[in-house]
């Protein structure tokens, strides 16, 4: 059987995605990003943990630091992406598992939890151009 894929049409609406995720790292990890123009899979696991709102983001790193953090220890972030750009990281797969994935835990917990499956560009664009997201640094304070 031959179907012709061009009429099928997904929708996604949007305005049920986050469209900005936010993240927290150790100020001494800016240098390797900017080495490698991306911030790096924890050195714990395959991924880089997101939350969606700066203060989730700076409580998880405390607890993955198992200390009080100053906020001239970190650098939160943020990544801003376009409906177009959350499309693509929500449906393109690494291995099994989507680059962006939310994570929910046993029985169904949800804490708010995204998993950035790969190493993190601090801005990523199509072929053409198109802005699919990017990453803004903030100062904490």
């Amino acid at each position: 059987m031959i179907v012709d894929l061009a009429p099928m049409t997904t929708l996604v609406d949007c305005s049920l995605a986050p469209q900005i995720l936010y993240g927290c790292m150790l100020r001494d990890n800016m240098q390797m990003c900017r080495q490698f123009s991306s911030i790096l899979p924890d050195r714990y696991g395959s991924y880089t943990g997101l939350r969606q709102t700066a203060e989730e983001a700076f409580e998880r790193q405390q607890k993955i630091q198992k200390r009080q953090l100053q906020p001239t220890d970190i650098i939160l972030f943020s990544v801003r992406f376009t409906c177009l750009g959350w499309m693509h990281v929500t449906t393109t797969m690494r291995g099994s598992v989507p680059v962006l994935q939310r994570k929910t835990y046993s029985g169904g917990i949800d804490y708010g939890v995204w998993h950035y499956n790969d190493s993190l560009p601090l801005i990523c664009k199509t072929t053409s151009g198109d802005l699919l997201f990017e990453v803004v640094f903030h100062c904490a304070s």
